[in-house]
């Protein structure tokens, strides 16, 4: 009985542990603090409608470089990660906008994702840097 439970506690600890996150950092306009910028849920859109993306077999870093410049063309890709990192197989993913979008390939790779105010986006590990975003 005490292994099942202790089972349990290690799936529940692992799966809370195992999270990544996209941070979107904007700074306000009388300040240089920096504060998350709220994001516009977009619930009513159809599948039609919604912005989708073909994750392509091959390197992640190249995927995320065609994702950034197909929808902002102005962002700068910055990678801290290991340029092997691969996607296996070919996925067409929707979202509500891109930053849903890079979500969803950032959970995937448990890394971490972060959209500067200055044009920048920052692809960078999270267990290494879990609050690299924050500063």
């Amino acid at each position: 009985m005490k292994y099942i439970i202790a089972i349990i506690l290690l799936l529940v600890c692992a799966s809370s542990s195992a999270n990544s996150f996209v941070e979107i950092v904007a700074e306000d306009s009388d300040s240089y603090l920096q504060v998350k910028a709220k994001s516009v849920e977009v619930s009513d859109l159809k599948p039609e409608q919604m912005p989708s993306f073909n994750l392509e077999q091959g390197l992640l870093k190249t995927n995320i470089e065609r994702l950034t410049s197909q929808y902002m063309p102005s962002f700068e890709l910055v990678w801290s990660l290991d340029d092997r990192l691969e996607q296996y197989s070919n996925v067409v993913i929707m979202g509500d906008s891109y930053e849903d979008l890079l979500e969803q390939i950032s959970s995937q790779y448990i890394i971490g994702a972060c959209i500067r105010p200055n044009n920048v986006v920052e692809m960078y590990d999270i267990k290494a840097n879990r609050f690299y975003c924050e500063d």
